[in-house]
């Protein structure tokens, strides 16, 4: 497809607009489970810019992506062998990078990324290791680049007490690293980027007292400010756990090590103020993840799992209060990250042993997981010392080679384990609906027995094909096949909508002539 790149990387503005046209998402939870194989949970999922949903997860040793429309129907899946996932973002120029790190003997413990486009088009797979330490880095995180950069910047550490930051282009090429003797492992720390640089939170026992810390750095990595909290307990960071407030204050859950359940610090935007509050339960609990609302007044939404299996969540308000805990009361489960959809809403994700991975959408009253309330958290608030410890640079090279894991299609079934998240776009199993050729060289014929409309869109959001029975004198609906030529067209990627009888569907056309 010599002329389709230009398409490809507009994809963004048609998937949206073709998300637009279906009807409103309601609530509930979806299970989704493989086929064949042993399913485990989805760990994180986004909102991404198509108005999609992207959701990666494990299965066994093999990483797992599946990229979702606005209704929660499957586009793509994709899964890595020897490569469990650990974090995505989207970066700047609307492609997904994700951060995974090897299983392989030859590069245990390495970080691997793998850079794709929303049609789940690799871009490219990089292995990335130090001979110094044995390939020994964990893969703990990955977040954009600062500003309106293309690249990305990944984040872990190693078994020397060392964190670590990677700094790469567009293409992956690695434009900085820095390494830091002094901080913890990294193997659960949290990362965000802004707009002059990135700010991650750490756990430390440099001042013989394990304590949660948290780092500014510029856009090159340089370290603005660092301060530890130390306390009279054993806390570390959880993954998905650093998040930014509405007000600039930085919010950090973390594990206590002492009880089940949660401790939180709330710093300002310089790391000097802060305050600290405990979450302990009557029943065994473990919260996972951590999500600013975004709501005007700074909500904050949690995560986690509570004995014996279900998934729980609940909200604080801006002082720290509980304003509501629930759990899922009708399945086993357990809850790991959560996101905002922006409208009111937010996508929890997770798995259980019978369905293996679970989306579930709440509202802002936390309705929508089947849940029932539940009080068993109480919280408290906490004193401690506040330290500035020293962090020393440290060099140690990363290097970065191209791999050859191999990315394969995976199948899986859903199952609506509490309401529903389709609209009314069809499944595939229900579309009763053939189009071919596809890829096509010019003539496509779309045949179903019942369709009402047609229309095609390019990767610029153009509409250049409509079709509805209504402008036809006299049309029958029965064994209906209808042909579009789109020899005209310059190749790349098109965008198919079909309303029939039973509802709406979307897919993605191939020209290449």
């Amino acid at each position: 497809m010599k002329n389709s790149l230009p398409f490809i990387s507009s994809m963004v503005i048609i998937l949206a607009l073709i998300n637009s046209l279906c009807s409103s998402q309601n609530m509930g939870v979806i299970g989704l489970k493989e086929t064949s194989g042993y399913s485990q949970g989805y760990s994180q999922s986004i909102k991404t810019s198509d108005g999609g949903i992207l959701a990666v997860g494990v299965t066994g040793p093999n990483g797992r992506i599946t990229k979702f429309n606005s209704s929660y129907l499957e586009l793509w899946s994709y899964g890595v062998d020897s490569i469990p996932i650990t974090d995505i973002v989207e970066t700047n120029d609307g492609n997904y990078v994700i951060l995974g790190y090897s299983t392989r003997s030859n590069f245990n413990g390495a970080p691997f990324i793998i850079k794709m486009n929303s049609a789940g088009t690799v871009i490219f797979k990089k292995m990335f290791y130090s001979t110094i330490v044995s390939n020994s880095f964990t893969a703990a995180g990955i977040c954009k680049a600062a500003g309106a950069d293309n690249g990305f910047v990944f984040y872990g550490g190693n078994c020397f007490a060392m964190d670590y930051m990677v700094k790469c282009d567009v293409n992956g090429n690695i434009q900085w690293e820095n390494t830091y003797v002094g901080t913890g492992n990294g193997y659960f720390a949290s990362m965000i980027s802004e707009t002059n640089g990135y700010v991650t939170d750490f756990n430390t026992t440099q001042l013989s007292v394990p304590s949660i810390g948290i780092i500014k750095f510029d856009v090159s990595g340089n370290i603005l400010w660092c301060n530890v909290m130390q306390s009279t307990n054993n806390v570390a960071p959880i993954k998905n756990s650093l998040v930014k407030k509405n007000n600039g204050d930085y919010f950090i859950m973390t594990s206590p090590g002492d009880v089940y359940g949660a401790q939180t610090y709330t710093v300002n935007s310089t790391g000097t103020t802060t305050t600290c509050k405990r979450y302990i339960n009557t029943v065994q609990v473990e919260m996972t993840a951590a999500l600013a609302t975004g709501n005007t007044n700074d909500e904050i939404l949690i995560t986690g799992e509570l004995s014996p299996g279900y998934g729980t969540y609940m909200k604080l308000d801006v002082s720290g209060n509980i304003v509501y805990q629930k759990q899922s009361n009708t399945f086993t489960s357990y809850f790991y990250h959560a996101t905002s959809l922006h409208n009111g809403s937010y996508l929890i994700s997770g798995g259980t042993g019978s369905y293996g991975k679970i989306l579930a959408v709440i509202d802002e009253t936390g309705a929508g997981v089947c849940s029932t309330a539940n009080t068993s958290l109480t919280s408290s608030s906490l004193t401690f010392n506040l330290t500035s410890p020293t962090l020393t640079p440290y060099a140690i090279t990363v290097l970065d080679t191209d791999v050859n894991y191999s990315v394969y299609s995976f199948t899986q079934t859903r199952t609506n384990l509490c309401g529903s998240l389709n609209s009314d776009e069809l499944s595939n199993n229900d579309k009763e609906l053939e189009i071919f050729p596809n890829p096509t060289s010019g003539m496509i014929t779309i045949r179903s027995e019942k369709i009402n409309s047609i229309k095609i869109y390019n990767a610029l959001g153009e509409n250049i094909y409509s079709f509805s029975v209504n402008d036809l004198n006299s049309y029958s609906q029965e064994s209906q096949s209808i042909t579009v030529d789109l020899s005209g067209q310059a190749n790349g990627i098109y965008f198919l909508k079909v309303e029939t009888e039973k509802g709406f569907y979307s897919d993605k056309l191939i020209l290449q002539k």
